[in-house]
């Protein structure tokens, strides 16, 4: 999972890191690797925005041909750090982050394993 706020920089910095993990090939770059299954959390910091930067953050996301982009809305609980509650964050937050939470598990059902993590877990619990 990568954090992107709506912004231009914080794209472009995002575009960096992604361009590294691509020339890294193997399973990071191949059709079925990493980058197939990356996450990216698209968030607002409570600013104002301008509505074709965000629309155009947006539209770039989807060609960068990510696992999949979760927006998720400005929290002032989140923006106070500290520990977070779910009983502290909105309704709209909360749901995007069960969202991003549920996309992250998505691309790891299909993650390629050389060890059988399943059944690992009850061979070892029974």
């Amino acid at each position: 999972m990568l954090p992107c706020l709506v912004s231009i920089d914080a794209l472009a910095g995002l575009e960096e890191v992604l361009a590294v993990m691509r020339a890294d090939g193997g399973q990071v770059g191949a059709p079925d690797g990493l980058l197939s299954r990356l996450v990216v959390v698209l968030s607002h910091d409570g600013g104002p925005e301008d509505p074709d930067i965000s629309a155009a953050v947006s539209k770039r996301l989807a060609e960068l041909g990510v696992g999949a982009v979760v927006e998720v809305p400005f929290d002032p609980a989140i923006r106070l750090g500290g520990e977070i509650t779910l009983s502290q964050l909105s309704e709209a937050s909360t749901r995007a982050w069960t969202a991003a939470a549920a996309a992250v598990v998505k691309s790891l059902e299909y993650a390629p394993t050389d060890l059988d993590l399943v059944h690992t877990l009850q061979t070892t619990t029974h």
